[in-house]
């Protein structure tokens, strides 16, 4: 993520055409390219784009998750900003090449691009612009070359796997969406609530194990896709049927979506945020619920997760209400969820916390005492040896849970993929412990976390 200018050294110079470049695009989204403030903007950045480079040399940037950089470092960064770099990333594009001499025609052609809806949309071939190739296809293609390799290794979870991969790409989609202004894809979402209900309500627990199996970013969209799942398993005894279920999947699934109008440099910060920035951070709750409202076709207990989702017990937590107001069953589960994920989960900045401490802090934390059934729960499915844990028997050997029995948690069938001494098996094998003699001695429910006693 850095923005290489040619012939620009200047990091105003980048911030001005950068910013004229989100103006006009703003504009044509607004106006319509053919309005005066649309075409304006766009003849400052020719202008612009003539005087700061000199005859010959391109100007280049690319951009993701929202941010634009010069030379790495970050460039003011606000809703426009957001904006042009969320559709650049749906366009497969994560940079834009312009020449000294890129005529308001060529600007034109590109902003016409950038806000097509069609798939195929192509920029003409006599736009002098050069589209640059994303630079985490790569880091996306190891992704998907993850989720095959594991889907190889372990085809009990090629269903679960295929499932979590689709649901990250919806949860990716919603969140650029949300941080654009727009409406949701709430049939798409619903369809996906539905499909994961489905697969849960059926007795699929496999779902957890792509959450223990795989190791994908962590963007905002990842932490809410695993508190998804984790909480969809949970609510699964208080729904009658899997319509129910789906409705109470979606709630769990757009909790964070507020975080979407978060500003990015806030979002992503890698040390402690300062009362300001907490305070911005903190008003993600009434962004979610006021972006929920706007959908005629959400359920209200979305509306209330979103809203009171760190909403906490005796005046504790945020937001505070005017009126005296506890959150429902439905929100205390996902609350659960929503904080063991956070600690649990492994961040560029800190690693994962191990689950019993995780499971003592939520406890503890005041205002959680009536999250005691919630923490149970919870940690029942944890115990159990959830398909997709990580185990280490008896033997000595590892393995992944495939098919638990609640009855006999020591003796699930698993699928081995180490030898005793911890070397890795050409050919993970499958093994019925109940069969062997052999038990779990340790579950690991995150890999590389302490595990918890069975």
């Amino acid at each position: 993520m850095t923005l290489c200018v040619a012939q620009v050294t200047n990091i105003s110079d980048a911030e001005n055409i950068v910013a004229e470049l989100a103006v006009a695009l703003s504009s044509q989204r607004v106006y319509g390219v053919h309005h005066q403030r649309c075409q304006e903007a766009m003849r400052r950045l020719t202008k612009l784009l003539r005087q700061s480079l000199t005859a010959g040399p391109t100007l280049r940037f690319q951009a993701s998750d929202g941010l634009i950089a010069f030379d790495g470092i970050p460039l003011s960064n606000n809703n426009r900003l957001a904006q042009l770099s969320s559709l650049m990333e749906d366009r497969q594009c994560a940079g834009l090449e312009f020449k000294r001499d890129t005529s308001t025609r060529d600007i034109e052609q590109l902003l016409t691009w950038l806000c097509d809806r069609r798939a195929d949309a192509v920029l003409p071939a006599e736009c002098s612009i050069t589209i640059l190739e994303r630079d985490d296809n790569e880091s996306e293609d190891e992704e998907s070359d993850e989720l095959q390799q594991y889907a190889a290794r372990f085809p009990e979870f090629r269903v679960p796997l295929r499932l979590y991969k689709t649901a990250a790409e919806s949860m990716r989609r919603s969140m650029a969406r949300a941080r654009r202004g727009e409406q949701l894809e709430i049939d798409e979402l619903t369809d996906l609530a539905h499909y994961v209900a489905d697969e849960i309500f059926s007795g699929a627990n496999g779902l957890l194990g792509p959450i223990q199996l795989v190791r994908m970013d962590s963007y905002t969209f990842q932490h809410s896709l695993n508190v998804f799942l984790i909480a969809t398993t949970l609510l699964r005894p208080f729904a009658r049927d899997v319509r129910e279920l789906a409705t109470l999947a979606q709630a769990a699934m757009l909790h964070d979506i507020g975080k979407s109008r978060i500003p990015k440099e806030i979002l992503h910060k890698t040390t402690k945020l300062n009362d300001e920035e907490l305070a911005l951070m903190q008003q993600h709750t009434r962004h979610g619920a006021e972006i929920l409202m706007e959908h005629k076709n959400i359920s209200p207990v979305a509306i209330e997760v979103a809203y009171c989702h760190h909403m906490r017990d005796g005046g504790f937590g945020y937001p505070q209400p005017d009126l005296p107001f506890k959150p429902g069953p439905v929100t205390r589960i996902v609350q659960v969820c929503d904080m063991f994920e956070a600690l649990t989960a492994p961040r560029p900045y800190k690693s994962g916390m191990p689950v019993p401490e995780a499971i003592q802090v939520i406890a503890t934390t005041p205002g959680m005492a009536e999250r005691e059934p919630a923490l149970s729960l919870l940690m029942w499915h944890l115990t159990h040896t959830p398909p997709g844990s990580h185990v280490v028997l008896s033997t000595g050997e590892k393995a992944t849970v495939v098919t638990p029995r609640p009855d006999k948690p020591r003796s699930p069938v698993v699928r081995v993929f180490t030898d005793k001494d911890g070397e890795p098996i050409d050919e993970p094998r499958l093994t019925d412990l109940g069969e062997t003699g052999s038990v779990v001695k340790e579950v690991i429910l995150r890999p590389g976390a302490v595990g918890l006693s069975s």
